[in-house]
C-alpha cells in the first residue's frame, strides 16, 4: 500500500472516530444540561416532594421522552403577576400547588414529536406519563375537572388541601405576598 493511502486512512479513520466521539458526546452533552434543567426546577420544589418527581422524570425518560420543564415552584408575587397579565390558568394568590412546590409543568418531545398544552389527552396518555404520575401518587391536570379542566402540562402531589398550605403560610410569613417562601412552609 501506497504511503499516501495509508495517510488518507489514517486520517479518515481518525475523522471517523472523531465525527463519533462529537455525536456521542453531544447526545450526552444535551442529557447532562436537561438533567442540569430538571435539577434548577427540582431544587425549587419543597423538600417532602423532591425525590417523587425526580422518580417521575427519569420514568418517562426511560420511555424515551425527553422531559422540558416549564414551571415549577412559583412565589405569590410571580402568582400575582400572573393574574395581573390574565394569565388563563392563574388561580388566585396562594391558590396554587406551584405556590408551595409541589407542582411541577411539563412538555415532553420524542424526536419531532412534541407534547403540550396543545395536545389532545389521548396524546399524554399515550406517552405514558399521565400512567407514571398516577402510579407515584402524583395528580395530572388532564384529569381536573372544573375551572381547571385541561390544563395538560401540570402535575402536582399535594400533602394538604391548597387552603391548608395557604393557611400554613401566612401563619409562618405574614400575609405579604413578597415575604411568603411557600416552597419552606413546615407542615405541621
Amino acid at each position: 500500500m501506497e504511503r499516501s493511502t495509508k495517510i488518507l486512512l489514517v486520517v479518515g479513520g481518525s475523522a471517523l472516530a472523531l465525527g463519533i466521539l462529537a455525536v456521542a458526546f453531544r447526545k450526552k452533552a444535551v442529557a447532562f444540561l436537561l438533567e442540569a434543567h430538571h435539577e434548577k426546577h427540582i431544587k425549587q420544589l419543597h423538600p417532602t416532594v423532591q425525590d417523587t418527581f425526580r422518580r417521575f422524570i427519569d420514568a418517562i425518560e426511560k420511555k424515551g421522552w425527553k422531559v422540558l420543564v416549564t414551571s415549577s415552584y412559583r412565589s405569590w408575587a410571580d402568582q400575582e403577576r400572573l393574574n395581573k397579565e390574565g394569565y388563563e390558568y392563574a388561580v388566585s394568590t396562594g391558590g396554587s400547588p406551584h405556590n408551595y412546590g409541589f407542582a411541577l409543568d411539563i412538555n415532553l418531545q420524542k424526536g419531532v414529536k412534541l407534547v403540550r398544552m396543545a395536545s389532545t389527552n389521548k396524546e399524554w396518555e399515550e406517552t405514558g406519563a399521565p400512567a407514571i404520575a398516577r402510579m407515584l401518587g402524583i395528580r395530572w391536570g388532564g384529569s381536573f375537572t372544573g375551572t381547571h379542566k385541561g390544563d395538560l402540562v401540570h402535575f402536582d402531589l399535594l400533602p394538604l388541601p391548597v387552603s391548608e398550605l395557604k393557611k400554613l403560610a401566612v401563619a409562618q410569613f405574614g400575609s405579604n405576598p413578597a415575604n411568603i417562601q411557600g416552597n419552606s412552609v413546615r407542615l405541621t
